[in-house]
């Protein structure tokens, strides 16, 4: 994932992603935290991932805003 990401970065000028359904991807959670290190880039991601976080041992508290979202009606 952080190949692509960092390519489509540098080669399309591309800034902002929505990413889900990650969280079966070994380390995904330090592929995100190099990715928010490294490049001005906005991540948005999905509930399963965003839960999975809370239980990773990367330290993404000051790099991720978590905001809970209702569904709509």
């Amino acid at each position: 994932m952080t190949e692509l990401v960092s390519q489509l970065a540098e080669n399309y000028r591309i800034e902002t992603f929505f990413i889900d359904e990650i969280h079966y991807i070994k380390n995904f959670a330090s592929q995100i935290k190099e990715l928010y290190d490294f490049y001005p880039l906005k991540i948005f991601f999905t509930s399963s991932m965003a839960l999975s976080l809370d239980f990773s041992a990367w330290d993404l508290s000051r790099r991720v805003i978590m905001l809970k979202v209702f569904p709509f009606t």
